[in-house]
């Protein structure tokens, strides 16, 4: 009875186990956005360091999932034909597993990769006094094509403040860092250094970049033409005005 008990125990150990550890999973689900986001930045920026016209390599977080397995098993062996005397062996075991995962898209659009492109490159090489004779650093916004940029946004376009972007941030190797860098550790064959500030500021610049939406399709040819109508008749249209349309009420439905 007593080793009945404690397979009983041990099961129920078990559940609790398992359902500690699902919500340490989904605690750490939360946690792993920030890192997958900050390696993929800082391995890219390595990357940059040695081929400043390389592809750079992005994807984009959908849907986590975490979640967690049990498996409690036990037997015990009595004597031969006499169930009044205690057992005379007994095995427990058991098994405790965990999975997180995440829907992943590769970042393709050639626009966005463009972005990205001008981004990496102008942090490394047109920061700081000196700057390399790159396109991006001597007209950044020819590199960078436009974005639906709205004011009063909580996005930051990088078009917008390419001032603020020529503040180093970014620094590679032991002997080039300054006082207030902090360590951002080893991606590929370089060891990073970043000033917190300027770090928060690019990743913004990354987010506007993959997430941003795209500038609304332009219309200067008809407007253009319209204008040139309006002024070849004196302020009035050329075109012919139309018979007027038919109104037309929409039905409405009442809002639940």
């Amino acid at each position: 009875m007593a080793r009945l008990c404690v397979l009983l125990a041990v099961a129920l150990l078990a559940a609790g186990c398992s359902a500690q550890q699902l919500a340490l999973q989904v605690a750490d689900l939360s946690e792993t956005t920030s890192k997958i986001e900050n390696d993929q930045i800082l391995a890219n920026l390595s990357a940059f360091i040695d081929d400043p016209y390389r592809t750079p390599s992005h994807v984009t977080l959908g849907t986590g999932q975490a979640s967690t397995s049990r498996s409690v098993t036990g037997s015990m062996t009595l004597p031969q034909f006499d169930f009044s005397q205690p057992s005379r062996s007994g095995t427990a075991s058991g098994t405790l597993g965990s999975a997180m995962q995440w829907q992943m898209a590769p970042v393709i659009d050639p626009d966005d990769q463009k972005r990205l492109q001008a981004l990496y490159q102008f942090a490394i090489y047109c920061t700081g006094e000196g700057g390399a004779p790159l396109p991006v650093c001597r007209n950044f916004a020819a590199e960078y094509p436009a974005i639906g940029y709205r004011p009063g946004s909580s996005m930051r376009d990088p078009r917008r403040e390419v001032a603020r972007m020529r503040e180093r941030w970014l620094y590679w190797g032991e002997a080039a860092r300054p006082p207030g860098a902090i360590s951002a550790g080893t991606y590929g064959r370089h060891a990073l250094y970043v000033m917190p500030a300027g770090f928060d500021r690019f990743r913004g610049y990354i987010r506007t970049s993959i997430f941003a939406p795209d500038p609304p399709a332009a219309t200067g040819k008809r407007a253009g033409r319209s204008a040139g109508d309006r002024k070849a008749s004196g302020g009035r249209s050329a075109v012919p005005p139309r018979a007027p349309l038919p109104q037309f009420v929409p039905n409405i439905l009442p809002t639940q």
